[in-house]
C-alpha cells in the first residue's frame, strides 16, 4: 500500500507545486521560513503517517526518539492546559519535526504540509472563497493584496501592481485529497501528534498522569 501512495503522492505533490506556481505573485514561500510549521494542526491520515515513520524510524536514534517523545507529551500537556478555557479546536502547536526552522522529514512530509502557504477553500464553510495563509500577518503570502482593516483580498491592490493572475483558493482538504484517488485506503484521520503517541508503549496509562497533572 506505501508503494501506491508513494506513487500517488508524487502526482498529488506535482498538482499543488502547479498551484505555487500559478500564485507565484503572491507567495514568499522559501527554505528557513518555517511560520507554518510553527503554527498549526497538522491532521494527516494513517498511511500518511506510516509514511513519516519511514523517513525517520531507520535514522532516529534512542536519543532522537527520546526527545521526538519529550515534545509531544508536552504538546499534550499544553492542549489540556489550553482546553481548559479555550476553544480547543482553535489549539496549535509547532511541528515536533521542526528543526532549526526547517522541516527535518521534508521528503516525507505530509500531504497538510506541502500545501501549507497557499489560499485553501474551507472545508468547513464552502461560501467563502478561502481560509488565508496565517503568514499573512507577517507580511508574507498574499500581504501584497491583503487589505489588513478589512480582513479581505483587495482587488484595488490587485489591480495596482497590474497582476494578471487573481489571488485563488485550492480545495486541497483531507476529503478532497482523499477521494481523488482510489485503491489507497487512507485510514483515521488524526493530528500528528496523536499518532506518535500512540506509538509510545503505555501512552494510555501516560494520558492518564497527564491530565492528572493539569487539573
Amino acid at each position: 500500500m506505501l508503494e501506491k501512495y508513494e506513487s500517488y503522492l508524487k502526482k498529488v505533490t506535482d498538482e499543488i507545486n502547479s498551484y505555487f506556481a500559478e500564485q507565484k505573485d503572491y507567495l514568499k514561500c522559501k527554505a528557513g521560513c518555517g511560520i507554518c510549521c510553527s503554527n498549526g494542526y497538522y491532521p494527516i491520515s494513517e498511511i500518511e503517517y506510516k509514511y513519516l515513520k519511514k523517513g525517520f524510524e531507520p535514522f532516529y536514534s534512542q536519543e532522537d526518539m527520546d526527545l521526538l517523545h519529550e515534545k509531544v507529551w508536552e504538546i499534550y500537556k499544553n492542549r489540556e492546559i489550553f482546553r481548559k478555557s479555550k476553544d480547543i479546536n482553535e489549539y496549535a502547536y509547532v511541528c515536533p519535526f521542526l528543526k532549526n526552522d526547517m522541516c527535518s522529514l521534508y521528503e516525507h512530509r505530509p500531504i497538510v504540509c506541502r500545501m501549507y502557504g497557499l489560499l485553501v477553500k474551507d472545508p468547513e464553510n464552502r461560501e467563502k472563497k478561502g481560509k488565508m495563509a496565517y503568514c499573512v500577518n507577517q507580511g508574507l503570502n498574499y500581504a501584497n493584496v491583503w487589505d489588513f482593516e478589512t480582513k479581505r483580498l483587495s482587488l484595488d491592490k490587485i489591480n495596482a501592481l497590474g497582476l494578471k493572475v487573481m489571488p485563488k483558493s485550492y480545495d486541497v482538504s483531507c476529503t478532497a485529497i482523499m477521494d481523488s484517488f482510489e485503491g489507497i485506503i487512507f485510514g483515521d484521520i488524526r493530528m500528528l501528534y496523536e499518532w506518535i503517541i500512540m506509538d509510545i508503549p503505555g501512552y494510555e496509562d501516560i494520558m492518564k498522569k497527564c491530565k492528572e497533572m493539569v487539573q
